[in-house]
């Protein structure tokens, strides 16, 4: 009996960031990784887990300076480009994927 897996069998081994970044602007970088930590970690995690795995990455992609600054947007200045692209790709780490697509 031959074994198939469905796309979903796959979802939390991948993570893709999109070239478009992606975000609420009035969110802080901290606010925007805590959220996608909470939303895309399995339901087993406690909160503090999620909450130490949002820290982790903010640490790891070198964006704690900037932890309680907003995103922005085009008549809010928030932080950078490189900055904002780091954050887009702090969304997908946060749920601890295998792979992930840039």
């Amino acid at each position: 009996q031959q074994y198939r897996r469905g796309q979903g069998d796959y979802r939390p081994s991948f993570g893709f960031v999109p070239q478009e970044d992606v975000m609420l602007r009035m969110m802080t970088v901290q606010e925007i990784c805590h959220f996608y930590a909470s939303m895309r970690l399995p339901p087993h995690f406690s909160s503090l887990q999620k909450s130490q795995c949002a820290e982790t990455v903010i640490d790891v992609l070198g964006m704690s300076h900037i932890r309680d600054s907003k995103i922005g947007d085009e008549e809010t200045r928030g932080v950078s480009g490189g900055q904002r692209k780091r954050v887009n790709i702090a969304m997908e780490l946060v749920a601890k994927p295998s792979v992930l697509f840039l």
